[in-house]
């Protein structure tokens, strides 16, 4: 749900046409860039650290709201992300609205639910049946 949550963060900013955002974004990719690969390497030591989960264990709260931050800001930093939205959204001559904000808000829940049924169908199944 975090990637799906900075998918629509993204979406939004290119749905809105937030030129200004974007090109601060883009300009700083490099930045961006360095960031997410010393935030991926802190989540790799930390990982590589820590204690193996019991098989049974249940997530606490924290936990979860920890992977999903933790998710939202990798994928926040992958500034093709947002490259990407612009190009398609204009190839398919979505992205000026004129205005239309009610356009572009169902544009941006559609970018978010799309998202989400995405990373939701790559969880494994955790029931231990047969396919």
């Amino acid at each position: 749900m975090g990637a799906a949550t900075a998918d629509g963060v993204y979406g939004a900013i290119a749905a809105f046409g937030l030129t200004a955002v974007t090109d601060l974004m883009i300009g700083q990719s490099a930045w961006l860039g360095f960031i997410g690969g010393l935030f991926l390497c802190f989540l790799g030591v930390r990982t590589f650290m820590a204690a193996p989960a019991e098989p049974t264990a249940t997530p606490s709260p924290s936990a979860l709201f920890s992977v999903f931050s933790s998710t939202f800001v990798l994928t926040l930093t992958n500034p093709t992300t947002i490259l990407s939205f612009v190009a398609i959204f204009a190839g398919l001559g979505l992205g000026n609205t004129g205005g239309n904000y009610i356009a572009s808000t169902v544009m941006v829940i559609g970018v978010f639910v799309g998202s989400a049924l995405w990373w939701l169908g790559l969880i494994p199944r955790s029931d231990n049946r047969d396919p």
